[in-house]
């Protein structure tokens, strides 16, 4: 499944999440399945959004992040429970400061099982958006990540963490150069 930027369906018209965001919030959610049937290892979210997010759990604030460009890894297992776990992200688009007010949010869940099943949620079709947190909509896709304008998003998460979009890659340095490699 493929990362995307997702915004919510605004009600005004003319109104492009790529050029003209009106400012302020906007909410984010999706269900999650959490299996009894083995415990979670690990579950982390990486997010980003323009301009700033909070993440949250079952209602509880689980961390946030201030920059598009660097985003942000939070440790989800404090709030997670088996059944069902509701993700919110509340995003906050700034006043006008230039030729373009973009407004979206991207991010990417990955739990962990012990035994070494591995589930991944990424911002998508499946989430719901609204202006107010009691009109809930299908979220509009923008694009997959590097849509522009958001061209420049760091491939490190904020915490130093390795980038989610990038399937876990890991990072080694060599202590001499090899002399061939199969």
């Amino acid at each position: 499944t493929t990362t995307s930027l997702v915004t919510s369906v605004l009600a005004e018209a003319g109104v492009d999440p790529t050029r003209n965001a009106p400012p302020g919030d906007r909410f984010f959610r999706r269900e999650l399945e959490v299996h009894a049937t083995a415990p979670l290892v690990s579950a982390v979210a990486l997010f980003a959004a323009d301009n700033h997010f909070k993440l949250l759990v079952n209602d509880r604030e689980l961390g946030g992040g201030d920059s598009w460009q660097h985003p942000t890894l939070v440790d989800l297992a404090p709030a997670l429970r088996p059944g069902s776990n509701t993700i919110t992200v509340r995003g906050n688009n700034d006043p006008d400061s230039g030729a373009i007010n973009a407004a979206g949010v991207i991010g990417k869940i990955r739990l962990e099982y012990q035994g070494g099943a591995v589930e991944e949620i990424v911002t998508d079709a499946g989430w719901q958006a609204a202006a107010d947190p009691a009109r809930w909509q299908p979220a509009k896709l923008v694009g997959p990540v590097g849509t522009a304008p958001w061209t420049a998003m760091n491939a490190t998460g904020s915490s130093g963490q390795s980038n989610l979009w990038h399937c876990y890659r890991k990072s080694f340095t060599l202590a001499a150069k090899p002399a061939s490699a199969p």
